[in-house]
């Protein structure tokens, strides 16, 4: 909609509102993806977007990472308006995990500073973890922090009860605006073409959340865990200093440890929690 010059719709009380007409707008999309031609391409194009307003990472000549520099490098070059990163794990710096906190500070302080010096709007795309009983803000893969520190949410899910399509895109934060937290249903054909389907949008599940008892400190302790672990083993000494910064106690921790059954493993001279 943006490389056609269609500003993208808003939605007020379940509704969604005229769009307006605009400026064609550059999108830049970073993606880790042999060749984009062959897939992003493609379906870009599929869904009415305008090539001359399309612009992607070369990544067979130089790895872009999520560096300040690198960033508003990009966006410059090309003029974007709008910056996808897909998926967030693929472009961070060497030695950069999703799971450690303070290790991922300074990425979101970077893409910040970018955003606020050029005015572009910055995606970051990524999978849900496993964890289908988990609430939605805690579903994201890595650091609960991370959740934290971005300005809006958006979950691309399957409608309860429908595992198949049709699918909805919901909002389940947001720092600007949490007056509507409704659902848009969408379909896709055997071309994979985007369709909005008619009807009342789903209700999203904001209100259940807000209706659910407090979690205990242990069973906090227990999801933070989870979260930290599901990509594999973590070194001790980065377990501890993820705890400390989520303010979550040594005691507390050891609890939902024991509960969990996560082993303490030795390897190279060092200690790892593995799930």
């Amino acid at each position: 909609m943006l490389t056609q010059g269609i500003r993208p719709p808003e939605m007020r009380f379940g509704k969604l509102l005229p769009s307006e007409k605009m400026k064609p707008e550059v999108v830049f999309y970073a993606s880790t993806e042999e060749e984009i031609a062959d897939s992003a391409l493609p379906r870009f194009r599929r869904n009415g977007g305008n090539d001359r307003y399309f612009a992607y990472s070369a990544e067979a000549t130089r790895h872009m990472t999520l560096s300040e520099e690198d960033v508003r490098a990009a966006i410059e070059a090309t003029g974007a308006r709008l910056v996808i990163i897909d998926p967030l794990q693929a472009f961070l710096p060497s030695g950069v995990s999703l799971n450690n906190i303070s290790r991922m500070r300074p990425i979101f302080t970077a893409l910040s500073n970018a955003a606020l010096a050029t005015g572009a709007a910055i995606v970051l795309l990524g999978q849900v973890n496993k964890n289908e009983y988990a609430k939605d803000i805690h579903r994201g893969f890595g650091s609960a922090d991370i959740a934290a520190v971005v300005r809006s949410i958006i979950l691309i899910d399957s409608v309860p009860g429908q595992p198949a399509l049709p699918r909805t895109i919901r909002c389940i934060k947001s720092n600007f605006d949490e007056s509507d937290f409704s659902s848009i249903k969408f379909s896709l054909d055997e071309e994979r073409k985007i369709h909005l389907m008619d009807g009342e949008p789903t209700t999203s599940y904001q209100e259940e959340y807000e209706e659910e008892p407090e979690l205990t400190p242990q069973e906090v302790a227990a999801e933070f865990l989870l979260d930290l672990l599901s990509e594999g083993s973590v070194e001790a000494s980065e377990v501890v200093e993820n705890l400390d910064a989520a303010g979550i106690s040594k005691r507390t921790a050891d609890r939902a440890k024991k509960k969990l059954g996560i082993k303490s493993i030795r390897r190279d001279g060092k200690y790892f929690w593995k799930m």
